[in-house]
């Protein structure tokens, strides 16, 4: 939710993280020289009055008086703290499994929720005509893997994030990535710190 409306930059560099404070500045005097009217920054830290680190996503609109010289800037900041976690509790998800992945003899890949790649095995990389996990990385597994417009029918993610377990299928020739062959699918959760499959 928005929580902070922007108004004083000079007041609100205060609440900055010390570690991000020099990017901001530099950002904001960026902007202020471009020709748009608003922009965004990526995410950075701010300190709360409890002395807690949270980071958000900040919209700023640029103010202008009557001869359109900038007077100031409004906008709002949302606390994405939550998000950053989760995106940063994947990563070191995936790192983790890296290893996991080249080891296992057969084709695996890594998606969020909303179905993007975020890793795969070699294997699985060089059976679909793929160099590099960066070619990949962020497209939907149902369109890169299998040229889909769509979820695939026999994909067994709602069925894991349903019952929060590792799920299994046996796939028919012409749905497998392997040679024709028959093969068992699986599918597992990935969770983060509170339990939320991510």
């Amino acid at each position: 939710t928005k929580f902070e409306v922007l108004s004083n930059i000079s007041f609100y560099t205060e609440l900055i993280h010390p570690l991000d404070i020099n990017w901001f500045i530099k950002e904001i005097k960026s902007n202020k020289q471009s020709s748009k009217n608003s922009f965004t920054l990526k995410p950075y830290r701010i300190i709360t009055k409890n002395n807690d680190s949270k980071y958000v996503y900040t919209f700023i609109k640029k103010t202008f008086n009557e001869t359109n010289e900038i007077i100031g800037f409004s906008g709002y900041i949302l606390d994405i703290t939550e998000q950053i976690k989760g995106e940063s509790h994947l990563e070191e998800s995936i790192s983790d499994l890296s290893a996991i992945l080249e080891a296992i003899p057969g084709i695996v890949n890594v998606i969020d929720l909303d179905y993007n790649i975020v890793g795969a095995s070699t294997s699985l990389l060089k059976k679909t005509g793929h160099n590099n996990i960066n070619d990949v990385k962020g497209k939907k597994c149902f369109e890169t893997w299998r040229n889909n417009g769509k979820i695939c029918d026999h994909c067994l993610f709602p069925d894991v994030y349903k019952e929060g377990k590792t799920v299994s299928r046996r796939s028919s020739n012409h749905e497998s990535l392997i040679d024709g062959k028959w093969a068992k699918n699986y599918a597992a959760p990935v969770y983060d710190s509170k339990g939320n499959i991510i």
